[in-house]
């Protein structure tokens, strides 16, 4: 018997948990880029009220010197002198904003231009710089104006101080911070940028014997000064002095600075198996120099000198912040009780170029030797030479052996006496060496090799 079932329609008006899940998601991309436009169309308004109070600000200044007496519009112990302070801090809207001031004189080409001109003074030109920092950031605004006087030509007498700053290849570094203090000018004009030729021009500058002290830095960059008497201390002739500023002529001084390196100095103690890190006292000089001493005769005073020591553990120590110099590291080896055997890169004095790190790694032995010979040998190229044969021979044939040139092109010889050794150096398909070497401590001879 064959029973028939009817189909019983089912009806779902509910929502699944994958479209609720779905629904929420693209709410929240919209709600994210709606408040996404948002944020920045009011970050778009705020930034815009914060530049029309700068600007409102700028332009209050600018009516106020448009209406001061052309002799008194000048910043405070600048060149001119004048009313203007050189910063200042303003609140408006609840915005504080910092005002800086710069007025130079101009020397238009329309009369000639200095030395021809004898009156390089012919107008002001008046900078603002509005600078202001806020949760939405920071940011500036200048603006500029002209003043000229009255008459056509304006006799306020001085010279002009002429700073140029460049880097160590020579090219011209634009917004280099320029300090010029003359304290009996009361002149004291503090991070002053370069232009774009990296220039700082002062036509106006009172006249003045070495009393302008000139600084010249910028971030990540080395500094470079002018030196008085004395200063430092035993400095009887200073190099580069104070700049003098005479009537009617240009003193032109430029200053060279560039980006900072690194040098870390490693020191190692040798043994017949392994090198182990060691820790020695060290000093380090540079080659520049900022003076002299009064001493019979003269000695140089060097811009960069210093006593350090590397670690104990790594046998290391890292020099941050030096300028590009070419630097000598010298240990006592007395002191110590080790010989320098060896270093590596075996160039020493090391030249440390701007913006590149650089290290060297002293080898050690021990015990101290009182008379030694480190020979360094490279060929034609000056590239380290490895594998020649260095011969010592003492006097009446007390001292003989051979030894080869290691990696570094450097030998070392040790347990010698205060005497003069003969060297022979052979290597295939090159000129021998044969000279003779005095010993009277620890020597290091640099010799190198022709074809």
């Amino acid at each position: 018997m064959m029973t028939k079932h009817s189909a019983i329609p089912k009806n779902y008006n509910g929502t699944s948990l994958i479209e609720v899940i779905v629904s929420i998601v693209i709410l929240g991309i919209i709600s994210l880029a709606f408040f996404g436009i948002f944020n920045a169309v009011l970050k778009f308004s705020l930034t815009k009220r914060i530049q029309i109070e700068a600007s409102i600000l700028a332009t209050k200044q600018m009516e106020i010197v448009r209406n001061m007496p052309y002799n008194v519009i000048g910043v405070v112990s600048g060149i001119p002198q004048g009313t203007i302070p050189q910063t200042q801090t303003i609140t408006r809207a609840h915005i504080p904003f910092t005002l800086t001031a710069d007025v130079r004189y101009v020397d238009d080409p329309y009369d000639d231009v200095s030395p021809i001109d004898l009156l390089p003074t012919d107008y002001k030109q008046v900078k603002f710089t509005i600078s202001w920092n806020t949760r939405l950031g920071s940011d500036s605004l200048f603006f500029l104006t002209l003043v000229a006087p009255k008459g056509v030509e304006n006799t306020s007498g001085g010279g002009i101080l002429k700073i140029t700053v460049f880097d160590a290849n020579g090219i011209p570094i634009p917004q280099a911070l320029v300090d010029v203090v003359n304290p009996s000018e009361t002149i004291n004009l503090i991070n002053v940028l370069s232009d774009n030729n990296g220039v700082v021009l002062y036509p106006g500058a009172p006249e003045s014997v070495n009393g302008y002290q000139v600084t010249v830095d910028k971030t990540g960059f080395s500094a470079s000064r002018t030196y008085g008497v004395n200063d430092p201390a035993g400095n009887a002739v200073p190099n580069p002095a104070h700049l003098s500023v005479f009537v009617e002529s240009t003193t032109d001084k430029s200053f060279s600075i560039d980006r900072l390196s690194a040098l870390t100095i490693i020191t190692n103690a040798s043994s017949t198996e392994v090198s182990q890190p060691i820790g020695l006292p060290f000093s380090i000089q540079g080659s520049k120099t900022i003076g002299q001493t009064t001493q019979n005769p003269p000695q140089p005073i060097y811009k960069y000198t210093n006593a350090l020591s590397t670690d104990g553990v790594s046998g290391q120590f890292t020099i941050n912040g030096l300028e590009w110099d070419t630097y000598t590291i010298t240990f006592n080896e007395q002191a110590i009780g080790h010989n320098i055997v060896s270093y590596n890169p075996p160039q020493h004095p090391i030249i440390l170029s701007p913006n590149s790190p650089a290290s060297i790694i002293f080898t050690f032995q021990a015990p101290y030797s009182q008379y030694s010979l480190l020979l360094t040998l490279t060929d034609e190229n000056g590239t380290p030479l490895a594998a020649a044969d260095a011969h010592l021979t003492g006097e009446s044939g007390q001292y003989d052996r051979i030894v080869a040139t290691e990696q570094t092109g450097q030998v070392f010889f040790g347990n010698l006496a205060g005497q003069t050794y003969t060297l022979v150096i052979t290597y295939p398909a090159y000129n021998p060496i044969n000279t003779n070497v005095t010993i009277n401590g620890n020597e290091e001879q640099k010799l190198q090799i022709f074809p």
